[in-house]
């Protein structure tokens, strides 16, 4: 529609995509790809995978930042433990 190459990819509901899925993605010609993780992106990211951030549910402006910054951290660091 737009005549520009699409470069990123969303996963709509997958926490931890196959390999196969990345590699299929990849060879698609994709350079970015997006995770519902719920987890922290590093602070220097800077490869091909994203984690989204879900804000639907905040609805208190102070719990703002207990979502965005400590609670994905507290994944990250419970994914990196499992």
């Amino acid at each position: 529609m737009s005549g520009q190459n699409v470069r990123a990819f969303s996963f709509p509901y997958a926490d931890k995509p196959s390999d196969e899925a990345l590699q299929s993605i990849r060879a698609s010609g994709f350079q970015v790809d997006f995770q519902v993780g719920s987890r922290a992106n590093p602070r220097n990211q800077k490869g091909p995978t994203w984690y989204r951030m879900p804000t639907f549910n905040i609805t208190v402006p102070e719990s703002f930042f207990v979502n965005i910054e400590v609670l994905l951290r507290l994944r990250a660091l419970r994914h990196s433990l499992s």
